[in-house]
């Protein structure tokens, strides 16, 4: 395996300088714009700024807890505690803050613990996407997933070589996490879980998995089985299959470092073309990497390495995790980072990793150049969409009817990716409708009670759904 270097090399000081501009303009990105271009964050905003009046004692009419235990419960649970000293956006920013710096950090140490030089490029694919796709889409609740499996993972790799020093305790604490934070990194948490018992068998490490395991898995069993009693099967729909337009539109969104915010940044926009361009360059990149993978497992079998193994399984359960699971959409696409992780640990570490100097410092200046890029793109495209939300959110305060209302929220809730002028490279440009659930910012300042998520750890008791909030609009 290839050794790290030394910490005061030019490619470790360079690595360290990227992590500090990505997350110090990150941070800058979040904190500076009073509105986030995101699809799904505004719902879970006020999920969490529903729990912190809870914890005041105050009631919440037309709301209920529910009864069981509730994945994706971790931001609204931290929104909602940090909501008792600070305004609810500002909970919120915190939380977001949070999950992009613990994505980074969680995937460097992932990438450590496989014993990854600094200087290989594997290092900057997460700088690269610590804005993807589902930051904008609001999942906040699987970036933390996804930051506490990476963290998971890299605990594992590093006690291969002395299984005894596993410990389970904080197997339990880190399978317990991923529960409550996110259904697919868990599932993915017990993966890993059995592959290194697999790889390490013994009576004594599979008490510990045992241990570690039975009360998430337990905790699982009583969220399905409440879910499935509550009829919460979006439209009777147990799964749905993928299409291959959709398989497309999914894997490319998902390695997109420029997404498309319509209606502000249009397909015309200078650049966009070549953003298009990269986006499927990159995506056709990590379909080799998966590709490899999956090859090389079937190959290797039983003495493929840990990361290889999750890798292929990840890719197979992509696929079979189909477009619609129990009213879940897109289950199966959020496998595909884990894969592409555990994937880049084992090309970093095979022999199919780049030796030769020149090689390896094209593709980190590529990378870097990407990067840098996508800064730019935040800063300019991404925060010129901020400004114009807040002018939208001015004019929907600002309605004096529900006519008037739904007639500034369905001019921009319209728009969508699969439009029918959209042709050619346009396709490969995957938005994002951020108004659609802006007026939840509006909902809290009013205090009013209005659909949310059913997913979340509230039920609401009153008619409509969140698809479509000027229905629920109050003059």
């Amino acid at each position: 395996r290839t050794q790290a270097r030394e910490p005061g090399s030019s490619a470790s000081l360079t690595f360290r300088a990227l992590i500090a501009i990505v997350l110090t303009n990150g941070l800058w990105f979040i904190w500076a714009n009073r509105f986030i271009p995101t699809a799904d964050y505004p719902d879970w905003v006020y999920q969490g700024y529903l729990f912190s009046r809870m914890l005041r004692g105050e009631l919440l009419p037309g709301f209920s807890l529910k009864t069981c235990p509730v994945p994706n419960a971790i931001p609204t649970v931290a929104m909602g505690i940090a909501g008792l000293v600070v305004a609810p956006q500002t909970a919120g920013k915190l939380v977001m803050s949070a999950a992009i710096i613990l994505f980074a950090f969680a995937s460097i140490y992932l990438f450590k613990s496989a014993k990854i030089a600094e200087r290989n490029p594997v290092y900057l694919v997460p700088l690269l996407f610590v804005f993807n796709c589902w930051f904008f889409f609001g999942e906040l609740s699987y970036l933390i997933g996804l930051g506490l499996l990476f963290l998971y993972a890299g605990y594992l790799i590093r006690r291969l070589e002395d299984s005894v020093r596993f410990s389970g305790w904080i197997g339990f604490a880190a399978l317990l996490a991923l529960f409550f934070a996110h259904p697919i990194p868990f599932a993915i948490g017990l993966l890993l879980s059995a592959l290194f018992f697999l790889k390490r068998p013994s009576r004594a490490l599979a008490g510990r998995f045992i241990a570690a395991s039975v009360i998430p898995i337990a905790l699982t069993v009583w969220y399905v089985a409440a879910r499935i009693l509550h009829s919460q099967l979006g439209g009777g729909k147990l799964w749905q299959c993928w299409t291959v337009r959709l398989i497309a539109g999914r894997f490319v969104a998902a390695f997109s470092p420029f997404l498309e915010f319509l209606p502000w940044i249009g397909i015309s926009t200078s650049g966009m073309k070549l953003a298009a361009l990269i986006d499927g360059a990159l995506a056709f990149a990590a379909v080799l990497a998966l590709g490899a993978a999956v090859v090389a497992f079937t190959r290797l079998r039983q003495r493929a390495p840990l990361m290889l193994q999750a890798a292929a399984i990840c890719t197979i359960l992509f696929f079979a995790g189909g477009f619609s699971l129990m009213g879940w959409v897109g289950p199966g696409e959020r496998f595909i980072y884990p894969a592409a992780w555990f994937a880049l640990c084992w090309v970093a570490t095979s022999a199919l990793v780049l030796e030769r100097r020149l090689p390896m410092f094209a593709v980190n200046a590529a990378l870097a150049a990407l990067i840098l890029a996508q800064i730019l793109f935040l800063d300019v495209g991404a925060t010129g969409v901020s400004r114009h939300m807040v002018q939208v959110y001015d004019s929907l305060a600002g309605a004096t009817s529900q006519a008037e209302f739904c007639t500034i929220y369905e001019n921009f809730r319209s728009q969508n990716q699969v439009a029918a002028h959209r042709q050619g490279l346009d396709k490969l440009l995957n938005n994002v409708v951020m108004v659609t659930r802006l007026p939840y910012y509006l909902y809290i300042e009013r205090a009013e009670s209005v659909p949310i998520f059913r997913v979340g750890l509230f039920d609401y008791h009153g008619g409509g759904g969140n698809e479509d909030l000027c229905k629920d609009f109050h003059s």
